[in-house]
């Protein structure tokens, strides 16, 4: 379904029949078949609501509350691109002007692979324990994840994957970028194995396990063990 309002100057010009088009290419590279909507006016800016259902065979929905103790955490790909890209984007970086690593973190906000083939793959081998996909930011869907399943967690702060093309901020933002950032999109799964590689070419990495300690997340690194705060995108 996809709702769109927009504002008088752009109904004139070219947008809508170019957005249409990346629209139904996109939706072509997934096999995702448009069944309604609607087009309206706006004032002055534009609005974008876009929804996509889809179907699991009965009882083979992966869902957030199936963590238990003892399980490992993985994360498909790598974090903190999204955020830096929009970082760069909100400096006044032009996309068409940008080239090299700045485009390809401009590329991870403004157009995010989702991880589909890896998730039907995980399903169909039943190796995800639960799932959810980093859209809030680490730390604010492991959270989610957590209270779903009752559980805690125990992340090593240094196997959480930084997007390699993130260079020239600070220390310190750059991990915000990977732990309270969101819009990478990658997938956050526990399971029962200990170790697990590449699944569809999509690098898979082992940041933790979970525990018996409900509601508590930790985050150790080298120095010391600090519980993780909720941080990164709320909804309310």
């Amino acid at each position: 379904m996809l709702s769109i309002g927009i504002p008088e100057h752009l109904w004139k010009g070219q947008f809508v029949d170019k957005f249409y088009n990346g629209w139904f290419a996109l939706a072509k590279q997934f096999r995702v078949e448009l069944a309604g909507g609607d087009v309206s006016r706006t004032p002055d800016k534009m609005v974008i609501d876009s929804i996509v259902a889809g179907e699991v065979p009965r009882g083979g929905a992966i869902m957030r509350s199936g963590a238990r103790p003892g399980d490992s955490i993985f994360v498909t790909g790598t974090l903190g691109g999204a955020a830096a890209g929009l970082k760069h984007l909100e400096s006044g970086r032009q996309f068409s002007k940008s080239r090299g690593s700045v485009r390809e973190l401009m590329l991870r906000q403004l157009c995010p692979t989702p991880r589909v083939e890896v998730g039907k793959y995980l399903a169909m081998k039943n190796l995800a324990t639960s799932m959810i996909d980093i859209s809030d930011g680490l730390s604010a869907d492991l959270h989610h994840l957590c209270e779903s399943s009752g559980v805690g967690a125990r992340i090593d702060a240094d196997l959480v994957p930084v997007d390699k093309n993130i260079f020239g901020f600070p220390a310190d933002q750059i991990l915000r970028f990977a732990f309270a950032s969101g819009e990478d999109f990658e997938l956050l799964f526990t399971s029962k194995s200990k170790k697990l590689s590449s699944i569809k070419s999509t690098p898979i990495t082992r940041i933790g396990e979970i525990t018996s300690n409900i509601g508590v997340i930790e985050l150790a690194s080298r120095e010391k063990t600090i519980r993780l705060p909720r941080s990164g995108y709320r909804h309310f």
